[in-house]
């Protein structure tokens, strides 16, 4: 839902908790594909009505500045 180099925010609707780790595989429009470690940093329960359950904030951990420099061009 919400990219930047410091983290996502995804909307989820499975149960997760604050310092749960994941890894994420990001598909780019050039075609490449990086993998990042976050962990899960807030939780949000979002009403009834609403697309999905949660709304989740990840902190990516130690990015590669390969993948750092993927997500700046993306980004830009």
């Amino acid at each position: 839902m919400n990219l930047s180099l410091g983290g996502v925010r995804i909307y989820c609707d499975e149960r997760v908790d604050i310092g749960q780790s994941f890894e994420l595989e990001f598909f780019l429009p050039n075609g490449t594909t990086v993998e990042a470690m976050a962990r899960v940093v807030w939780v949000k329960k979002l009403p009834a009505e609403s697309e999905a359950l949660y709304d989740v904030g990840l902190e990516f951990m130690d990015l590669s500045e390969n993948v750092v420099e993927e997500l700046r061009t993306v980004l830009k």
